[in-house]
């Protein structure tokens, strides 16, 4: 007896060929790497000191709170940053506190208190620095912001 072949059965062994084409091609394809364009800047996190103010004057031998804002760059989870900050280069960075609403270690609102344990503003200019560092893939970011005070 010969086997007689239909429309709908000649339609479901070329469609089942096709996929298995298909999907050995989409296997073959996954060793492969890709180098997709990354435009730097787009990339950056961002931080910023929103107290003091630029030009700020305090009294030498007081705390002074800083408090900023911070976003990761796109694509990076705000708990793979953190924000630190620092008086007058004076290292280690000082870890802020993290006061965002999400996650643990969300850090898109922070403060840290600069006391004169840590530091002591010195008369005439002094700089705050804030950073934020995320571990981001292909590599890490950081990203810097600045503001003088004046100590007196």
């Amino acid at each position: 007896m010969g086997m007689q072949l239909t429309r709908q059965t000649m339609f479901t062994i070329t469609f089942g060929t096709l996929i298995a084409g298909v999907l050995s091609n989409f296997l073959s394809l996954t060793n492969v790497s890709y180098a997709v364009p990354v435009s730097p800047t787009s990339q950056l996190p961002a931080v910023k000191i929103t107290f003091p103010h630029k030009g700020q004057q305090f009294r030498i031998g007081t705390n002074i709170l800083v408090s900023g804002t911070s976003s990761p760059p796109p694509g990076v989870p705000h708990m793979s940053c953190t924000v630190s900050v620092l008086l007058n280069d004076v290292k280690p960075y000082q870890k802020a506190v993290a006061l965002g609403h999400g996650v643990k270690g969300d850090y898109s609102v922070w403060h840290y208190k600069i006391t004169p344990k840590y530091a002591s503003l010195k008369n005439g200019q002094n700089k705050i620095t804030a950073k934020i560092a995320c571990i981001a893939i292909p590599s890490n970011v950081t990203k810097f912001n600045s503001v003088n005070v004046t100590g007196t």
